[in-house]
């Protein structure tokens, strides 16, 4: 089991000033009691004021080979109990690995999601580039399926007829081509602080920025994406102040994430009112963002 705490300011852990994002993370309170005491009372209160059901969490690792981006090991986060789950690949930035995230994944993954990232090299790295990451989504998928148990009890927990991506940074710019891949056939996809070529996107797309990037995808070319993009379900989070490593520091649109596949993949009602909704527990009003879109055949835009 995997908990996580962020090193944030402020009793009950508070990042951003809104407790529940660091909240959202600690899935096992017993664990959390004996490292950090008191604050994870007012984590856990916080955790439950945002209705977020967390179930414990297995992890693990299993080669594939084949990966463009060199390197076999692939990291797997799963809820020890139940199934089967969505499957959801992470695609890595250019530095290569799990872009420091494991204990993210484990939180993303207790709500209900087989979580898998491939930790392979970067860029420059082999073939490895925005235009080639996308060849590992597939070589994951098609070898994880194919190897089921053999490779990982996780794996056995799948539905692999519901299929997320989820990329950062590098990874963000291969994910619309590799939404696209069959016989991976994703339904969902999230693209982090970097984007290209959503003009092929035909499913669901959660854009995330912050108005502090300055690498090659700042908000002004997320948001092209984001109107280049003609599904009509999408999302556009631009968060104020948001600097391109905050998901790696900070997490903060963790919890939007897995709700956000939560309601595409698994069909939760609840999560879909949550990302696609307006007013009080709603994507769009849990941060302070300097623009938030949401479209759908009801939109809203704040």
């Amino acid at each position: 089991m995997q908990v996580w705490v962020p090193d944030c300011p402020g009793a009950g852990c508070f990042a951003n000033g809104i407790d529940q994002e660091c909240a959202w993370h600690v899935h096992d309170m017993e664990r959390c009691r004996s490292i950090y005491g008191d604050d994870c009372d007012a984590t856990d209160t916080a955790r439950k004021a945002q209705q977020v059901t967390a179930m414990p969490v297995s992890s693990g690792n299993y080669n594939v080979d084949g990966y463009v981006c060199l390197g076999t090991k692939t990291d797997i986060w799963y809820p020890s109990t139940g199934g089967p789950y969505p499957f959801v690949i992470y695609l890595h930035g250019s530095g290569g690995g799990d872009d420091g995230r494991s204990s993210q994944f484990a939180s993303v993954a207790s709500t209900g999601l087989v979580v898998v990232a491939p930790v392979t090299g970067g860029y420059p790295g082999g073939n490895c580039s925005s235009k080639t990451e996308w060849e590992d989504a597939v070589t994951a998928w098609t070898s994880s399926k194919s190897g089921g148990s053999n490779l990982s009890p996780g794996l056995a927990k799948v539905d692999w007829s519901k299929t997320g991506i989820w990329g950062y940074s590098m990874g963000g710019k291969t994910t619309p081509e590799a939404s696209i891949q069959q016989p991976m056939g994703a339904s969902a996809v999230v693209c982090s602080h970097d984007a290209r070529n959503s003009t092929v996107l035909g499913v669901p797309a959660l854009y995330i920025t912050g108005t502090e990037d300055d690498m090659s995808s700042p908000p002004s070319v997320m948001l092209q994406q984001f109107d280049e993009d003609s599904d009509s379900r999408k999302i556009f989070a631009n968060l104020q102040g948001g600097e391109h490593t905050w998901p790696i520091t900070r997490g903060t649109m963790n919890p939007w994430i897995a709700k956000f596949f939560g309601c595409e993949l698994s069909g939760r009602s609840s999560d879909c009112d949550s990302v696609y909704g307006s007013g009080s527990g709603t994507l769009c009003a849990a941060n302070n963002y300097a623009q938030c879109n949401v479209v759908q055949p009801s939109a809203i835009a704040v």
